[in-house]
């Protein structure tokens, strides 16, 4: 059925619209040990990049902490009435905008987009539940104590490492997905010392695509946890009228994320894992684009937690959903874990 049944100038037989991505395979970061570090050097970066400041109009102190919006990008102001101007300072707006910051409950990394309707669901968790992680973890192990040797030898010499080398990372560095002077997304890295992790992750993935149950993707595994996504800034877009109407996608851009508008790891649109749409991805778009050029170089090496366990693989559903405590407070928000496995 066709989105809009006012639109006269398509075909009355279109094709079923193409079903909306409604899941995800992700590594879940946030536990016990992560949470307060996520929690804390999140807002320490809040206070960095969303906090408005005085600072000295003169052309010669603006920075992009310090810049303006315009035309969707954070930039400087340029205009005449301020060039060769050392007036009193004045309070700038900030950076990145705090709706654009993800909460520290939503960090993971993506394996993989979904498709799924209940059939599929199970499908997905049936074989979820099937997989032997540890001997996707002993075949990940670059360590010689466990390559094959001899019998049970070996499968004892790979189990005690396992049992005494748990995986663990570190998210370090920040990141632009798009180029550093003009980019909607940036993310944090994990770290693993023992190289285990990629080579987990892509078997993981691999499993699902031959069971068919990924959305198609051509791009690299690329594991990474998004930190900043302007797509979230609500009625940021304000278009002027026009002759025509505004697309889905641009409508999409200025509401309120609810259940059709789903989250970074699916926006409503076709089935595809990388769309503009999308709000995710190299090829993102978004309503507002910033220039983090000089942000960059500062968490190059900032490490926002370390030391979290990698211990449970998860379907989690599109869209986080805000979680609150006893007396009805909201205290985060996070994605709802649909089916998980803990090793």
């Amino acid at each position: 059925m066709a989105r809009h049944n006012d639109s006269q100038g398509k075909k009355a037989s279109n094709p079923s619209k193409k079903p909306l991505l409604t899941h995800f395979l992700c590594i879940p970061l946030v536990n016990s040990t992560s949470q307060p570090q996520l929690e804390a050097s999140i807002s320490k970066f809040k206070e960095d990049v969303c906090t408005a400041r005085s600072v000295d109009t003169s052309p010669d102190t603006v920075s992009i902490a310090e810049s303006t919006v315009k035309d969707g990008i954070a930039q400087e102001d340029r205009s005449p009435k301020n060039i060769g101007e050392t007036t009193t300072p004045k309070v700038q707006a900030p950076m990145i905008p705090e709706q654009a910051i993800r909460p520290p409950g939503s960090l993971h990394l993506t394996l993989g987009v979904m498709s799924l309707d209940e059939g599929k669901l199970s499908q997905a968790t049936t074989l979820l539940q099937s997989l032997d992680v540890e001997k996707l973890l002993r075949e990940a192990t670059p360590d010689r104590a466990t390559e094959p040797r001899s019998g049970s030898e070996s499968l004892d010499g790979a189990e005690m490492y396992l049992s005494t080398h748990p995986l663990s990372v570190s998210l370090s560095s920040l990141e632009p997905v798009q180029s550093p002077t003009k980019t909607s997304i940036l993310y944090i890295r994990p770290e693993d010392p023992t190289n285990r992790l990629f080579p987990l992750c892509s078997a993981l993935r691999n499993t699902f695509i031959q069971a068919g149950l990924l959305v198609p993707d051509t791009r690299p595994l690329n594991l990474h946890a998004t930190i900043v996504n302007t797509i979230y800034i609500k009625g940021r877009k304000k278009k002027k009228a026009t002759s025509k109407p505004a697309s889905d996608t641009e409508k999409t851009r200025t509401t309120e994320m609810t259940k059709s508008t789903k989250d970074e790891e699916g926006k409503e649109g076709e089935i595809k894992a990388n769309t503009p749409s999308s709000g995710h991805g190299p090829s993102a778009k978004s309503s507002l684009y910033i220039d983090a050029s000089t942000l960059l170089p500062r968490y190059k090496t900032y490490i926002w937690a370390s030391d979290i366990l990698i211990s449970k693989l998860a379907i989690c559903e599109m869209g986080t959903k805000k979680q609150f405590d006893s007396t009805g407070k909201c205290i985060g928000e996070a994605y709802a874990e649909i089916a998980i496995l803990e090793f």
